[in-house]
């Protein structure tokens, strides 16, 4: 996802009352790193649970896929089109 993709996580958003962006730099790598591990992780632990990650995933992958679809973007849209019926 970091390499392939090119998808880093350099921006943290606005954090504090300043309203000031704030970039992380060279820990990009690393956060983007410990964030895909971390969701991987959870939804792992929601897989105990009988169905519930496969609920859970069906329900992002249908709302990327309505998001795709309301950017026009074709290709990504069938991708989730793709996952979601896999699921």
């Amino acid at each position: 996802a970091m390499t392939w993709g090119q998808t880093l996580l350099s921006n943290i958003g606005h954090i504090g009352l300043s309203g000031a962006s704030h970039d992380i730099g060279g820990f990009a790598w690393i956060f983007t790193g410990i964030a895909i591990i971390g969701t991987i992780n959870a939804l792992n632990m929601l897989d105990g649970v009988d169905g519930q990650a496969t609920a859970v995933s069906l329900i992002a992958l249908l709302t990327m896929l309505y998001l795709a679809t309301r950017a026009h973007l074709a290709p990504e849209a069938m991708v989730m089109l793709l996952l979601s019926s896999a699921i």
